[in-house]
């Protein structure tokens, strides 16, 4: 990542193949081995069958909602790539749309492949079940999976840190952040100093949570809290797109794309947030539900804290002239 993009992003795409390769592999030899049984079916559709119930469902849903958050990092490279505004929409829903089909494959044979009761077992040691899936249908060849899982982690890292320097580069470059954060190395005219408080600030966090919920739980708490923050982004392009269309481009207002739309999806977004966060979550214990809540409501309260003393101490960062000008860059 402190590279130029074009190494970050064909390290990803390696690592990214592999993966899928891996993955469907995998899910294929339980079909066929489950198929030779006859014991495929398509059970693992039906909402019912949730073991646990409509709170686990919940629970589960903020994984599903984090295995569809990141895909948005592709936007804030607009500035380094050709025809952004062509590409990036469409590169954007064919990723969504294609690794949407494949994890509901994959998730489906993965379901097949054992009883729940074992992967509720497993899960409840701090095992990742799919690890001891792959020895019973791979044997001594699961470390294949173990690999895989090394290099997803460090793949999901790459597209993070990719969007952290770059928002934190842009904030540092409109005043919103410190100004050594808008600065580009020399040589690689890449974010350097926002990357290097990204990657601080992953250590500090993992530390912190490691010491409330423990090592292994580490990646559990920040996905949970990851998709508190993904969540509440979301809600809020919803509102920003109806409100702008409504009060500043009021010529280009569309009734379904920026009325109807953002409406059903503020409404969607809320009730899961409280469903997952506030009823799941915060009935889950305190290590990996109530800390999570807590910590989340207290930096989202620290952020509107510091939006208030910015809009004050800093009102041009807000003014209508400063937002166009913004916008005609983009």
């Amino acid at each position: 990542v402190y590279r130029e993009v074009n190494v970050t992003a064909k390290t990803a795409v390696v690592f990214m193949v592999f993966e899928m390769i891996t993955i469907i592999a995998l899910s294929v030899t339980i079909l066929v081995v489950q198929g030779a049984h006859g014991r495929v079916s398509a059970a693992p559709f039906n909402p019912a069958a949730a073991t646990g119930g409509f709170p686990a469902i919940f629970h589960a849903v903020l994984f599903g909602i984090l295995a569809f958050t990141g895909f948005d990092v592709i936007s804030t490279v607009a500035e380094e790539t050709k025809a952004p505004k062509v590409l990036i929409p469409k590169a954007t829903i064919f990723a969504v749309l294609l690794v949407g089909v494949f994890w509901m494959f994959s998730s489906w044979a993965f379901s097949l492949a054992v009883p729940p009761a074992q992967v509720a077992q497993l899960a409840s040691q701090g095992v990742t079940p799919i690890t001891p899936i792959a020895n019973v249908y791979w044997h001594r060849w699961n470390i294949i999976v173990t690999l895989t899982g090394m290099t997803a982690a460090t793949g999901s890292y790459l597209g993070g840190m990719l969007t952290i320097g770059r928002v934190l580069f842009a904030m540092g470059r409109d005043g919103t952040m410190p100004k050594p954060l808008g600065r580009l190395h020399a040589k690689y005219r890449t974010p350097w100093n926002a990357l290097h408080f990204g990657f601080g600030l992953v250590i500090v966090v993992c530390i912190l949570v490691a010491s409330i919920s423990g090592a292994m739980n580490v990646w559990t708490w920040c996905g949970e809290a990851t998709v508190f923050f993904a969540v509440l982004t979301y809600l809020f392009v919803n509102l920003s797109n109806l409100l702008y269309y409504a009060r500043y481009k009021k010529e280009s207002f569309n009734w379904i794309g920026n009325g109807v739309i953002p409406v059903i999806g503020i409404v969607i977004l809320a009730y899961v947030l409280y469903q997952a966060f506030f009823v799941s979550l915060w009935g889950a214990g305190f290590a990996l539900g109530k800390s999570v809540v807590l910590a989340c409501v207290i930096f989202a309260l620290v952020g509107i804290v510091y939006v208030s003393v910015l809009g004050k101490t800093r009102p041009e960062l807000f003014r209508k002239s400063n937002l166009t000008e913004v916008n005609s860059e983009l």
